[in-house]
């Protein structure tokens, strides 16, 4: 130990952040970025949407992964909040709450809660709109792509067809 304090701060730093990457590199089939999934299973409501059903023609279909913290980077959904979805007819709006008292709680088909939107997918086959307080963002259905966002859901807006 007594060839510690020759080494820099920044070197220390250097080696831990390369040892790091190279533990995640060595997991084949994992995103060394993403968190691990959480494998929970949970109970959805009766009338909570399900990505399941198909759907019928002009509807929209949102997924997104929230982090129950404002600290979590883009595409890091971190928490236990899940994948959550929401189904819109076509030229139907839904609001969001996105006052950060709720921020661990999960939408129950009824109240949904838009704070700290890590992950968007758009499921559906016409664009979705999503207003955030910088702004509406529009998420075309690229094959059910994962958009990496750091945003609060404020809307969602399924446009008329």
């Amino acid at each position: 130990m007594q060839y510690t304090r020759f080494l820099s701060p920044a070197f220390v730093f250097a080696v831990i952040l390369s040892a790091a990457s190279n533990t995640a590199a060595q997991r084949p089939g994992r995103d060394p970025v993403a968190p691990p999934r959480d494998t929970t299973v949970r109970a959805t409501p009766a009338d909570a949407p399900s990505s399941a059903t198909p759907l019928a023609a002009g509807q929209c279909q949102l997924t997104y992964e929230r982090a129950d913290n404002m600290w979590a980077a883009p595409g890091r959904p971190d928490g236990n909040l899940g994948e959550e979805t929401i189904r819109l007819e076509a030229g139907q709006r839904k609001v969001f709450s996105t006052d950060w008292r709720y921020e661990k709680m999960r939408n129950d088909g009824v109240n949904y809660y838009g704070s700290h939107a890590r992950i968007i997918t758009n499921n559906g086959s016409t664009d979705v709109s999503v207003i955030t307080p910088t702004g509406t963002r529009t998420f075309g259905p690229f094959w059910a792509v994962r958009n990496s966002v750091k945003l609060d859901i404020q809307e969602v807006v399924c446009p008329v067809r």
